[in-house]
């Protein structure tokens, strides 16, 4: 597996001014490009609400804000922003590490929009209780990953697999997933929760179990990683504009690639 030596060294950078800065910054911006978040319900069928998004003069201002090496955009599926390819270069142009998580679907007709960069990330998310439990249904979604998996590599990106533990996930099951992840061509292995959450997971029984299984992630880096996110995710669950963006003070990585 590769991760970007360059995002190491900032990561590692970061955490070293930390001590002699007032003012406390993140390892990661998770950010949603949705400028208002929309009840589960508003999607129900096809009556979609009209979607507001951020510009990208916007999603850089929130990542100057946070002061963030990296960049997540996840909330709502980002691939449905008309513009989400600009987002993904402007962020990129501003020396930020950027991940693009998305379950994949229609990529083939919007790859196109994507400027290959060692900075930019697609991160393919696959859901442990689809997954593990097999049937038609984990089947199916191992299939949509694998196919854009493709598609993005035959283009020149970066790809991570982002395996989203739910409270029923087993920890030998999923292992065995990220061992199979590790076979295909993935550049990286990420492990969250998957959940912009105000409730600590560390002393859970769902935390306790979503760590177990980040150790098994073939690559120190990238379980470290998987660290920073979860806890990105605990400070910008009310972010409604980027100015309410906070930045959280999550440990940096403090290994290079």
């Amino acid at each position: 597996m590769w991760f970007p030596a360059g995002l190491s060294a900032r990561l590692w950078g970061q955490r070293i001014r930390r001590p002699f800065s007032n003012k406390t910054t993140s390892a990661i911006l998770h950010f949603s490009p949705l400028v208002k978040p929309y009840p589960p319900e508003a999607f129900r069928g096809n009556a979609n609400p009209e979607m507001e998004w951020h510009t990208a003069e916007a999603c850089v201002q929130a990542a100057n804000q946070a002061a963030a090496p990296a960049v997540w955009l996840g909330g709502v599926e980002p691939l449905l922003h008309p513009t989400i390819g600009k987002v993904t270069t402007a962020l990129e142009q501003s020396r930020r590490y950027v991940f693009l998580d998305t379950g994949g679907c229609d990529l083939r007709k919007r790859v196109h929009e994507f400027q290959p960069s060692s900075r930019f990330f697609f991160a393919f998310q696959l859901c442990t209780e689809e997954i593990v439990r097999g049937g038609e249904t984990g089947r199916i979604a191992m299939q949509r990953v694998s196919e854009a998996l493709r598609i993005v590599k035959l283009s020149g990106f970066y790809a991570c697999a982002h395996v989203i533990v739910g409270e029923q996930a087993s920890v030998s099951e999923t292992g065995r997933l990220l061992a199979a992840l590790k076979a295909r061509r993935f550049d990286g292995i990420v492990v969250s929760s998957g959940q912009d959450s105000t409730l600590p997971l560390r002393d859970s029984i769902h935390g306790k179990k979503i760590a177990e299984i980040r150790e098994r992630i073939p690559s120190w880096r990238w379980r470290r990683f998987s660290q920073l996110l979860e806890a990105s995710c605990l400070w910008t669950t009310d972010a409604k504009e980027p100015s309410d963006i906070q930045a959280s003070g999550a440990d940096a990585c403090e290994e290079s690639a």
